[in-house]
C-alpha cells in the first residue's frame, strides 16, 4: 500500500474538492462516507484558530482491491496516529476513486480521505513525522491484509517504532526490508500534477523506463519516449544528469525511474554518450540546476 498525506493551506479547499470530485481520469468516483462541504468547513474552522491549514488530504493506494474490513481498519490507524484525541474519527470525508493503473496490471480502488486540519474542539491533527507514520500506516496494513511488502524511504525507523508500540511480531515480520539501500519515489505527487497539467502521462514514461531489463532495451524505450510529442531528453554524464523535459520544462529525473544503475552503465558501454545529449547552445549550470529539485 502506498500512503500519502499533504497538508492543504487554507483558501484551498474548493480546488481540492473540484480535484478528489472529477471524473478526469477515473472510471468511477464514489462519496464513501461524509459530505462535500467538509473541505470548505475546514477552512472557516482554521481561519477561527488563526491557522494557515485548513485540511489534511491523505491517498490511501492499496496492491489489491480492501474489503470494507480491511478499510475500516486502514483508516482507524490513520486516526490514531493523525488524532489520538479521536475527534476527527466522526467528521471525515472519504472518497472512492475506480480507474485503470498505469501499469495496466492492476486495477484496485484507490481513496481519498479528507480531515479537517483543526478539529470542532479546537486542536490540531498531528503532522510530525509524517512520511514515518505512512511507512508505518502502510506496512501494518500490508501484513494484516496479507498484501505484498513494498520497501519505503524509511524502514528502519518504522522497525523502531513497531517495536516501540509493541508490534514486536510484525516488526519481525519486517527485518527483510531494512537491509540493502531504501527505496526512493521515482517522482513526486507535485511533479505529477504539474506533468498532468502539462499533459504528460508521467506514471506510463515511469513504467517504460523502469521496465527495462537490460541495455538494448533501456535503449529502446528512450527512444520512443523521445519521439513523444513536446518531449525531449537531456542527457549530461559529467556530472550524471538525465532529465525528461516537455516544451523546455523539465519534468522528472530519468535516473529515479531505473531499477539499477548496471543497466544504465551498459547503455553508455554499449550505445556511448552522444544521445539525448545537452545542446552546445544551452546553459550548463541552468541544466545542472534544474534539476536540484527532481
Amino acid at each position: 500500500m502506498i500512503l500519502k498525506q499533504t497538508r492543504v493551506r487554507v483558501g484551498s479547499a474548493q480546488k481540492l474538492l473540484a480535484h478528489i470530485t472529477s471524473m478526469k481520469g477515473n472510471q468511477q468516483v464514489e462519496i464513501l462516507y461524509g459530505y462535500p462541504t467538509l473541505p470548505l468547513t475546514g477552512d472557516i474552522i482554521a481561519r477561527m484558530n488563526d491557522r494557515k491549514y485548513g485540511n489534511r488530504h491523505i491517498i490511501l493506494s492499496p496492491e489489491f482491491d480492501l474489503n470494507p474490513k480491511q478499510l475500516k481498519f486502514a483508516l482507524s490507524l490513520i486516526f490514531r496516529e493523525l488524532d489520538p484525541k479521536n475527534g476527527a474519527a466522526d467528521n471525515y470525508l472519504l472518497i472512492k476513486h475506480h480507474k485503470r493503473r498505469h501499469d495496466g496490471e492492476h486495477d484496485a480502488a484507490h481513496y481519498h480521505l479528507i480531515l479537517n486540519e483543526t478539529t470542532l474542539s479546537g486542536h490540531q491533527l498531528d503532522h510530525r513525522m509524517s512520511f514515518l507514520k505512512n511507512e508505518k500506516i502502510a506496512r501494518l496494513c500490508e501484513l494484516k491484509f496479507g498484501h505484498p511488502i513494498i520497501k519505503g524511504r524509511h524502514n528502519k525507523a518504522v522497525l523502531h517504532q513497531l517495536q516501540a508500540d509493541n508490534y514486536h511480531s510484525e516488526a519481525a515480520s519486517l527485518i527483510e526490508i531494512t537491509k540493502g539501500p531504501p527505496a526512493f519515489a521515482a517522482f513526486s505527487s507535485k511533479q505529477l500534477r504539474a506533468a498532468e497539467r502539462l499533459g504528460v502521462n508521467l506514471p506510463n514514461i515511469y513504467y517504460q523506463i523502469s521496465g527495462a531489463t537490460d541495455a538494448a532495451a533501456l535503449q529502446k524505450s528512450l527512444l520512443e519516449v523521445s519521439k513523444m510529442e513536446g518531449i525531449s531528453l537531456l542527457h549530461l554524464p559529467k556530472p550524471r544528469i538525465f532529465l525528461l523535459q516537455y516544451e523546455g520544462k523539465t519534468i522528472a529525473n530519468l535516473f529515479k525511474f531505473l531499477k539499477t544503475m548496471e543497466i544504465y552503465n551498459d547503455y553508455i558501454k554499449k550505445f556511448g554518450t552522444t544521445q539525448f545529449r545537452v545542446p552546445k547552445h544551452y546553459n550548463q549550470n541552468t541544466f545542472a540546476n534544474s534539476q536540484k529539485d527532481l
